[in-house]
């Protein structure tokens, strides 16, 4: 397995890991807040997941060859299960907690890899986009944590969606921001069980997550109209209140990714996928 991974790692850093940055770069430009972690260090990038294209960003962003976690369903011939662990990909069965997917995640953090895993569970837009949800975080990220000693990294990516429009590709390269937080460490606190741990955890990296969701929103603020990102961005906004209408088909998030569009040149409206 060892040699495999190392045939795998090689392919990813001489051939797949270039093609994609380049593919980002003809349709994102990106901008990062904060700076990825070094080759070296050990840890867990913990991702908000609105399209398929967070990965392919956070894999052009990254020092190092990222290593990933996805639903076993994607591994349903031997052709795809070979070609997908080949490029440093572990299968997750999401119908049960997957402590083989767990040990095999572990194992390779504590041999001094990254890991990107996506805590909400798979792709969420709309009123089920990660600063709108009312329940917690799935705690795979936090377990994996707790289990392997390695630290936990937010990382929040704007835009991602626009991948799915033509225009995106033809000429109309789309600003993507890549908001990098603070490291969380599985550190138990003193009369804490394992449980208490992992729900903290838990609640601590939804809530990094939010902040770097804020600081997104007060990027798009003209300059001087306040510091504060509790007065740009009050927390009660999380939350969506049922008295509020919203145009059809306009849900808050893609209002909110629109603007960020428009800020880096877009003026035409925004479309999901469909």
């Amino acid at each position: 397995m060892r040699r495999f991974l190392r045939i795998g790692r090689a392919l990813r850093i001489g051939f797949v890991d270039p093609i994609c940055r380049r593919l980002v770069a003809i349709g994102f430009r990106i901008e990062m807040h904060g700076t990825p972690p070094p080759r070296d260090v050990s840890c867990i990038w913990a991702c908000n997941h609105s399209s398929h294209w967070e990965p392919v960003i956070a894999l052009a962003c990254a020092r190092t060859p990222l290593h990933s976690l996805a639903m076993v369903e994607l591994f349903c011939t031997p052709l795809r299960r070979f070609l997908l662990k080949l490029m440093l990909t572990i299968p997750v069965d999401r119908s049960r907690n997957d402590s083989t997917a767990a040990r095999e995640a572990a194992r390779r953090l504590r041999d001094g890899q990254q890991i990107l895993v996506f805590p909400e569970g798979g792709i969420r837009i709309g009123a089920n986009a990660l600063p709108y949800r009312k329940e917690p975080l799935i705690p795979g990220a936090a377990y994996l944590a707790a289990l392997s000693g390695a630290p936990i990294l937010p990382v929040y990516i704007t835009n991602g969606r626009h991948g799915y429009q033509l225009r995106t590709w033809f000429g109309q390269r789309v600003r993507t921001t890549v908001y990098f937080g603070e490291m969380l460490y599985p550190t138990p606190l003193p009369d804490e069980n394992r449980k208490q741990t992992l729900d903290r955890i838990n609640h601590e990296l939804l809530e990094s997550l939010r902040m770097l969701h804020r600081r997104m929103l007060a990027d798009l603020l003209p300059a001087g109209s306040g510091s504060s990102l509790a007065q740009r961005q009050p927390a009660q906004s999380y939350r969506l209140q049922p008295e509020v209408d919203f145009p059809p088909g306009r849900e808050p998030c893609q209002q909110q990714e629109e603007q960020h569009a428009r800020a880096g040149g877009h003026s035409e409206a925004y479309t999901s996928h469909p």
